[in-house]
């Protein structure tokens, strides 16, 4: 919020601070969506959504998972929803890889790979062409088998303070 006073105190003579003006630039769609959805539980399927609903706001970065890996990713969430989470393994790429079971007698396992952090291209304001990017960490917990997943966005007061400094 940007509030200016006018009718202010003079250097011979004392104003009555009579006249406010007070801007407040809309937030766009996109900022409300993502840090709306920080930090919130969310089922496999429900994420797998909430990624394919907002794909279009994953940026292409180095050494970051691109929107096509991200959805692969979902998808495989939604499919291994019924399944068993059986373990988890830290790789040294980085990633996280699930081993999933199906039935325990056959040892049918699926496993997969998933990602801890992306990195997000947003615009801050309604109407702003530019794009400002927001890293998010992969969050999970193993809910007796079910994997509850979320994610949290990393200092985006960053990219806001950026995009209110470029915009003055």
């Amino acid at each position: 919020t940007l509030d200016a006073v006018i009718n202010d105190n003079g250097a011979d003579d004392a104003k009555w601070r009579d006249h406010r003006c007070t801007f407040e630039p809309a937030l766009s769609v996109e900022w409300k969506r993502w840090t709306g959805k920080n930090k919130v539980n969310m089922n496999q399927a429900d994420f797998a959504t909430w990624l394919e609903d907002n794909l279009g706001d994953i940026a292409n970065v180095p050494n970051m998972p691109t929107g096509a890996q991200m959805l692969t990713m979902a998808l495989a969430f939604e499919a291994n929803a019924e399944k068993r989470l059986k373990s988890r393994i830290n790789l040294q790429s980085g990633g996280v890889r699930f081993e999933y079971v199906e039935d325990e007698d056959k040892d049918t396992r699926t496993s997969m790979e998933v990602f801890q952090r992306f990195t997000l291209g947003l615009p801050v304001f309604e109407g702003s062409s530019d794009a400002y990017p927001v890293e998010a960490r992969l969050k999970y917990r193993d809910n007796g088998g079910k994997v509850q997943f979320w994610y949290e966005l990393i200092r985006p007061d960053r990219a806001f303070k950026t995009a209110v400094q470029s915009s003055l």
